[in-house]
């Protein structure tokens, strides 16, 4: 099973950009078909200027979409990228309906090949 996690307001678009999406729409492949999983809500934004000028902490957000293996956003910056990486997801970036963007990510190479979990074994 295959889980990605796509930054999206209203579950039909991808329309944020990792840091400060408001809510990621979560799809899992079973290697036939893609079928919605829930929604997860950004409770904190990992770009938060009130903390500063380039302040940013993603691992609260990292680590609620931990057992995703994908995260498709409008923008994925380099630190948040790495972030994801080394929690062993990979990131995409993508526009337009999610179920387009899930259809052409599947195709890809990158989807083909998810990063190892730690402390998991990949299906």
């Amino acid at each position: 099973m295959i889980r990605v996690a796509v930054a999206s307001s209203t579950g039909v678009e991808v329309d944020g950009h990792f840091a400060t999406a408001p809510s990621f729409a979560i799809h899992e492949f079973d290697g036939e078909r893609w079928q919605a999983a829930g929604i997860r809500v950004n409770t904190v934004l990992a770009c938060v200027c009130e903390l500063g000028p380039g302040h940013r902490d993603f691992q609260p957000l990292v680590g609620a979409l931990a057992d995703c293996h994908f995260v498709i956003a409008l923008q994925i910056g380099p630190a948040a990228a790495e972030a994801l990486f080394e929690r062993g997801i990979r990131g995409q970036v993508a526009s337009g309906p999610v179920a387009q963007a899930l259809r052409e990510f599947q195709i890809s190479t990158k989807f083909k090949h998810p990063l190892p979990k730690k402390g998991r074994i990949q299906p």
